[in-house]
């Protein structure tokens, strides 16, 4: 869009006010002059602002939004940028494990921690939770200062304590990297030859 298609544009549209302000004022006429100026601003300004723009904004590097306010009745234009909103991203896991059993079998759930918690399972369910938990204390497998598997919640202010049923909890207020660290550790209390994997 050229600056003398731009104003060729406008004077067209000049045109169309001035044929419906010499007559009847129907809302057939008002919408057809709703449609006119929006056929100028769509195919007209918007085009030619955008090349104007384009000339100048190259060297910019982070995403910006600007408006433009025009009054009614061709009053004053007003200018600005909107300010970019920062995205907040909830936290989660960004990686999660798989668990190879003795068996072949595997555990993989949705992410990092529910794997964790079903592979604690697992061992609970093979040995019982009497055992698992001693094996833990015997090895000294903690999380935040107190044992990772525990008979009720845990204290901690930064814990992360997740039930797994039987009133038992897990603290899983770690990386994936260390979850694999602490079950490779439960696997050696328990002598389960399990393979964790980070996928």
């Amino acid at each position: 869009m050229t600056e003398n298609e731009l104003q060729q544009a406008y004077e067209e549209l000049k045109s169309s006010y001035n044929y419906h302000d010499h007559r009847p004022q129907t809302r057939q006429g008002q919408e057809m002059l709703k449609q006119d100026e929006e056929r100028f601003i769509d195919e007209a300004l918007l085009p030619y602002l955008k090349h104007i723009a384009e000339n100048f904004t190259s060297v910019l590097r982070n995403p910006t939004t600007l408006r433009l306010t025009i009054s009614s009745n061709g009053g004053s234009i007003k200018a600005e940028r909107i300010p970019v909103k920062a995205q907040v991203i909830p936290r989660r896991d960004t990686s999660g494990l798989k668990i190879v059993l003795p068996d072949g079998k595997t555990i993989q759930e949705q992410s990092a921690t529910e794997s964790m918690c079903a592979a604690i399972q697992y061992a609970i369910s093979i040995f019982g939770i009497k055992a698992v938990l001693d094996a833990m204390e015997r090895s000294s497998i903690i999380c935040d200062g107190e044992p990772l598997l525990k008979n009720g919640p845990h204290n901690h202010p930064s814990s992360n304590s997740k039930p797994i049923g039987n009133n038992c909890f897990v603290n899983v207020h770690m990386n994936t990297k260390t979850k694999k660290e602490k079950l490779e550790q439960i696997g050696k209390a328990m002598n389960i030859p399990w393979n964790i994997i980070i996928i």
